[in-house]
């Protein structure tokens, strides 16, 4: 049985231009699917409806032309369609792998440096916070499980592991510099008589 898809079709006019890019933007966060000029898929669920309501909304107050359709498709054509989709998942898998090899580079810098500092740690830790939420937003919108998603999984959890042993060793390093030698003996103020042995008594 064929599965059910949401129909965003749509004009936009050249002007103002914020209509187009805002149309743009939505169609990528979404992950929607340009099947042909004016014409983006999705499958069907409620949150694709609502999303599609709000779309058309905007489009129609920017001055252009918005309506939501439901569709179906012959076995040929949804298969092409799902393997454009997972294309499309494949190609921002890529680029999280990519980010990730970078991360993993830079972690092997600074491990070769031996600057296990704070303040590098905590930008390690927000360039992989923006990964982990890049993922995180393809993953949601990877609805067919784009082969390639696998390996991006993989790349992330290595750099998790990498920033947290990066962690732990800039913990010990920091703790290690902190850390307050043997007490000194203290000296006998000035002017006091020294102290003399007591022999014990026999």
């Amino acid at each position: 049985m064929s599965r059910r898809w949401l129909l965003l079709i749509y004009t936009v006019p050249t002007t103002p231009s914020r209509t187009r890019a805002y149309v743009w933007r939505e169609l990528r966060r979404k992950g929607a699917l340009l099947v042909r000029d004016g014409v983006a898929a999705l499958p069907e669920s409620a949150a694709a409806r609502t999303w599609a309501s709000e779309a058309a909304k905007r489009i129609a107050a920017g001055g252009g032309t918005a309506t939501a359709s439901r569709a179906t498709f012959g076995t040929p054509d949804e298969r092409r369609l799902i393997s454009a989709f997972q294309r499309e998942r494949d190609r921002e898998y890529a680029e999280i792998k990519s980010s990730c090899a970078d991360l993993l580079a830079h972690i092997a810098r600074e491990r070769e440096h031996a600057a296990f500092s704070f303040e590098e740690l905590e930008e390690l830790e927000a360039d992989l916070g923006k990964i982990q939420r890049w993922f995180a937003d393809v993953r949601q919108r990877d609805w067919f499980r784009a082969p390639a998603g696998r390996a991006a999984e993989r790349a992330l959890a290595s750099c998790e592991r990498r920033v947290r042993g990066f962690a732990e060793r800039a913990s010990r390093e920091d703790l290690a510099a902190r850390a307050v030698g043997p007490l000194a003996r203290p000296r006998a103020a000035a002017g006091a008589p020294p102290k003399r042995n007591r022999r014990s008594r026999g």
